[in-house]
């Protein structure tokens, strides 16, 4: 039908619904009308195969100064709108885009870089990262970015102040340093992605420079390290203890089975279990997933010096963590007694940060300041290697993520071989540490009783 001004006013709004009147000049046009008296143009079209309507604004009568569009108005916009479909335009999905565009520009005007910040560890790509990894990085961003480049708009952080900010944290730590500017760069690149800014800065050179390390323990200093987690002391009614306390089990594990400082500190009781195999009983601790660097569970296969570790360890258990962190203890926490307070509570429920028991690991192996503890995870690698071990196997026990396209498709779980050469390294270690250097035989491993 060819619709009229005078028709158009005449028409009463629906009971309920809305009630749609087409005009055929040009053929897409149609004034909507909703059961509460809202009248609209919109006009109805195709592209790509898919149905689209397009909002153009309210109706309004002919010589009203109301906001809207008259019925002659409303067709010239309808036929502009099919023009561009026939030139291959939506003028839709540019509406959507428009919209997008002002969101983005609404949302970065009068931001800082505060509020940026804020806004990426809230966003959704946050929300997919590993606890650990969240915690990290809002550690990095709350201590280390915002109290420097807090107050500035995210666009106006230039290179200087990023190189600025790189060489305040190298004074206190290299390592520091380089992690927050990897953090900063994550930031950036989120923010360009979702465009909140339309400009990255510029990163300096600095801390994008490798410095791996490549420190493998000698056998000298094996045998020394070896020595001085030994090393005990008296305590007050005179009994002989080992001077590092659980720390120095928690060194022998790292040593014996290759893992992650992180992962060997956070291994539960629960997580230690036997298994027959053959005639044989074999013990395994699996790191599950959430406390894993690769974001899955790994089994690590036990040697008997492993378990006799735990064994030692196991003698005295009280907590579900092997390695649990101090409750109650230092000078806050007696402090707080003395005044009547409940001693604060750790910060996490194992020991996380072992530098204090590291550092004089290293003082009595006679190694202090060049030996750090992920040293003991390269040494281990590196033996495994001199002693003939396949790589890919090596890879399986360190847990490393294989993710070349053979190994996406290999799933076996490797538990034989890796037994074996965690086997091969405690001989080795044994024979290395003996005093005596005849290795005893380390293949029995006796039942694991947790």
């Amino acid at each position: 039908m060819t619709l009229t001004d005078l028709a158009i006013r005449k028409t009463a709004p629906p009971p309920k619904g809305r009630l749609e009147l087409w005009d055929d000049k040009p053929k897409g046009l149609v004034l909507r009308i909703t059961s509460t008296g809202v009248r609209s143009w919109s006009v109805f079209y195709r592209h790509g195969g898919i149905n689209r309507r397009l909002t153009l604004g309210r109706y309004k009568p002919e010589e009203s100064k109301a906001k809207g569009l008259t019925l002659g108005e409303a067709r010239d916009r309808a036929r502009k709108v099919l023009r561009q479909i026939d030139d291959g335009v939506d003028p839709q999905a540019e509406k959507v885009q428009a919209r997008e565009v002002a969101k983005a520009a609404a949302q970065r005007q009068g931001a800082t870089f505060a509020v940026l910040a804020a806004r990426w560890l809230a966003s959704t790509s946050a929300a997919e990262w590993r606890p650990k990894t969240r915690a990290e990085f809002t550690r990095i961003v709350n201590r280390e970015l915002v109290p420097v480049l807090g107050d500035l708009q995210p666009e106006a952080v230039t290179k200087a102040h990023i190189r600025a900010l790189y060489d305040r944290l190298a004074e206190r730590s290299e390592s520091v340093a380089k992690h927050t500017l990897a953090v900063l760069r994550l930031l950036y690149l989120w923010a360009s992605e979702e465009d909140h800014v339309d400009a990255v800065p510029v990163f300096p050179r600095r801390g994008t420079q490798s410095n791996r390390r490549d420190r493998v323990l000698s056998e000298d200093e094996l045998r020394a390290v070896w020595a001085a987690l030994a090393t005990t002391k008296k305590d007050a009614a005179g009994t002989e203890r080992p001077l590092l306390g659980p720390l120095g089990e928690a060194f022998r594990l790292l040593l014996l089975t290759g893992q992650r400082r992180g992962e060997v500190l956070s291994m539960r009781w629960s997580d230690v279990t036997e298994e027959r195999e053959g005639t044989a009983v074999a013990v395994w601790w699996t790191i599950p997933a959430e406390r894993h660097k690769g974001g899955r569970a790994h089994r690590v296969p036990l040697t008997q010096p492993a378990v006799d570790a735990l064994a030692r360890l196991h003698r005295t258990r009280e907590n579900e963590w092997v390695f649990p962190s101090p409750k109650g203890t230092g000078r806050r926490a007696e402090r707080a007694r003395r005044e009547g307070q409940e001693p604060p509570m750790p910060a996490s429920p194992f020991i996380a940060n072992p530098q204090k028991a590291a550092s004089e690991l290293w003082t009595l192996a006679g190694l202090k300041g060049s030996a750090h503890l992920h040293d003991l995870r390269r040494t281990v690698a590196t033996n495994l290697a001199r002693l003939g071990v396949a790589r890919l196997v090596i890879g399986r026990v360190l847990g490393h993520s294989d993710n070349d396209v053979t190994g996406r498709y290999d799933v076996f779980a490797y538990d034989r071989e890796k037994r074996a050469a965690l086997m091969k390294w405690a001989d080795e270690l044994e024979r290395i540490t003996s005093t005596s250097h005849k290795a005893k035989a380390t293949k029995k491993v006796l039942p694991w009783t947790g």
